[in-house]
């Protein structure tokens, strides 16, 4: 009879390692799935990141843009002939004779 208890308190045992077992397994895995390098955490930090560099890309489309409007009002066949005088008055520092400058200080 003494030995029918000590096998029920190794069954117990081995019950309570098997569950111990179970129980860290799943944290581990709960854990990386939380945090883990592909985890819920990474993937909302991924999110703000991609949401950030979306915001950068339409000031920066924007601009791009701008210039490629400003450039093609440049070109020989859509030259702007008062666009070319104001670039080249502001560049050179040029002032017509008829015109008064004001310089704000």
């Amino acid at each position: 009879m003494h030995s029918s208890s000590s096998s029920s308190s190794g069954v117990s045992f081995v019950g309570s390692v098997g569950t111990l077992f179970l129980v860290l397994t799943f944290g581990y895995f709960f854990y990386h799935v939380i945090s883990g390098e592909s985890g819920l955490l990474s993937l909302i930090e991924v999110s703000k990141k991609v949401n950030e560099a979306k915001g950068e890309l339409d000031i920066v489309s924007a601009e791009r843009l701008r210039l490629e409007n400003r450039v093609a009002l440049l070109r020989d066949e859509s030259l702007d002939p008062d666009l070319l005088d104001e670039q080249a008055r502001r560049l050179l520092g040029y002032v017509a004779e008829d015109e008064t400058v004001y310089i704000n200080q």
